[in-house]
């Protein structure tokens, strides 16, 4: 029969310990990015692994701010109704005089950044038709610089399009205060 010498079964033993020891000790990268990445977070590249506050602007501010022809940092009715105009002169518009809603969503990805981007083809299709006509692109639009314009003065500010991000819960997992479980307990299994 076999039996094991005491000297291998103790170098097992010992290496066996080590890696235990080093899995228990070793831990996930900070929340804020990778170490040595840009301040604030974010990989090296440039490119942001997570927002935690701050600001942003929407994908529609884009579009607002290169309507912006009087470079002044504001875009007022006039150049907003120049701009819907030039935007909807961009569109593969049908005899019909309506645009197909997966044109819509190439229109978005050239021009919001993309293809589901806020509002996408659906909010832009208000009858649901599948297609989307020039009064109901030019009203969305309208009520897209409406509900940004938060002063309502008519003009839309840099300042107005961006939008506060929330800081995140540092306390638990998957986002959520507890470790990541809905309030109430729960997570187990229900009873017989």
């Amino acid at each position: 029969m076999f039996e094991p010498r005491p000297a291998a079964l103790s170098v097992t033993c010992t290496l066996v310990s080590i890696l235990l020891i080093a899995a228990c000790t070793s831990r996930p990268p900070p929340r804020g990015g990778q170490p040595g990445g840009p301040p604030g977070g974010g990989s090296p590249g440039g490119q942001a692994t997570s927002l935690n506050g701050g600001q942003v602007a929407r994908p529609i501010a884009l579009l607002f701010t290169g309507m912006d022809t009087g470079h002044d940092y504001a875009i007022g009715p006039a150049e907003l109704t120049a701009g819907i105009s030039a935007e909807w002169a961009h569109l593969p518009v049908s005899a019909r005089g309506t645009v197909p809603a997966v044109a819509m969503s190439d229109w978005a990805e050239t021009a919001l950044g993309n293809p589901e981007a806020l509002p996408n083809h659906i909010a832009f299709d208000v009858n649901l038709d599948g297609q989307v006509s020039e009064e109901e692109f030019r009203t969305r639009l309208t009520d897209e610089f409406d509900h940004l314009d938060r002063d309502h003065d008519g003009l839309l500010t840099r300042a107005e399009m961006l939008m506060d991000v929330p800081l995140r819960s540092q306390g638990g997992g998957a986002g959520m205060p507890g470790g990541g479980r809905p309030p109430g307990g729960g997570g187990g299994r229900p009873p017989r």
